[in-house]
């Protein structure tokens, strides 16, 4: 009914959703792939949500819930960049862009995310180095951290507001309630993941535990239910993504971990400490009732109230 074209060829939400972007809104000409060189330095970048346990409440703490509504979607309507980017060796953090560098900070709450070897997201104190989007690294500089060398950069000459209508066009979706609504969160929360997609060269396959030494040696991952197992394979035909940009994948999630940060700032400015957070979300405790205030983003009413919490 929106004249937003026929998708019945698409098999998931999130190809219908890049889809729709790239037939329907992209008028920036963003690239649909970007080069393998290009995406192997950005995925240095690519971190996903924040999910981090802070600390427990104390004895007739009062506890609150926070949730933003659409995320993603909200940062979405921010800018992004325009055109093709350029590797450079730039002295400040002064143009739109990744930039790899050494840093420090003290921060009592971190900001600049990093990854163990297991591939697990962490947040410290201390010395690190890393790739990041300009935005996030202004926002550590802000906080008090510390660039010690910048080594080297991605850099884009201009931004713009490239997913302002495609946002307001599945929001339009969303108003609708009911299943419209469910269609379009999962149009836009699936949209980043897609453009983040690596090229595949693993499947997944289903068979009984009897059969599980004909395919032990191919097996990376497993789940068994019962007496079935479901495994992640080795698959020599790699799947070769028509459509991969993580530049904008890794912008998304770096623009919702900042603003997930405001978030922290608020529950301190409200007298708050921070219990828990999860990408969206963030679980804080205060020595008074703090339903019906509103500050910023936060606003407590009497659904936000937990009757106790412990965090592990």
């Amino acid at each position: 009914s929106l004249g937003l074209g026929d998708y019945s060829s698409s098999y998931s939400a999130s190809t219908i959703s890049v889809n729709m972007f790239f037939n329907k809104f992209n008028k920036y000409k963003i690239e649909k792939k970007i080069s393998e060189n290009i995406s192997t330095y950005i995925r240095k970048s690519y971190f996903g949500g924040r999910c981090e346990v802070f600390g427990n409440p104390y004895d007739n703490d009062y506890i609150f819930h926070f949730d933003y509504a659409g995320m993603y979607g909200q940062v979405m309507l921010e800018k992004f960049p325009t055109g093709v980017g350029v590797f450079s060796y730039p002295k400040d953090i002064s143009n739109p862009g990744f930039y790899y560098i050494e840093w420090y900070t003290n921060n009592e709450i971190p900001i600049l995310p990093m990854k163990t070897q297991s591939g697990k997201l962490i947040f410290y104190s201390g010395s690190g180095e890393g790739l990041y989007w300009f935005e996030e690294i202004k926002l550590f500089l802000e906080n008090g951290g510390i660039i010690k060398k910048i080594k080297h950069a991605y850099l884009f000459k201009s931004m713009d507001h490239v997913f302002f209508d495609f946002v307001t066009t599945i929001n339009c979706i969303r108003t609708q309630g009911g299943v419209y609504k469910e269609i379009g969160k999962l149009l836009v929360n699936s949209f980043y993941g897609r453009l983040g997609m690596k090229e595949i060269n693993t499947k997944t396959i289903i068979f009984n535990k009897e059969k599980f030494q004909q395919y032990a040696d191919k097996i990376i991952s497993y789940t068994i239910i019962n007496n079935t197992i479901i495994a992640e394979i080795k698959n020599h035909n790699i799947f070769k993504s028509k459509i991969s940009n993580p530049i904008m994948a890794a912008i998304i999630t770096a623009k919702a971990r900042i603003k997930l940060y405001g978030g922290f700032k608020t529950v301190s400015a409200l007298g708050g400490r921070l219990l828990y957070c999860d990408t969206d979300s963030i679980i804080a405790s205060y020595a008074q009732n703090m339903v019906g205030v509103k500050l910023n983003d936060i606003s407590y009413n009497e659904n936000s109230r937990i009757c106790d919490a412990v965090f592990a």
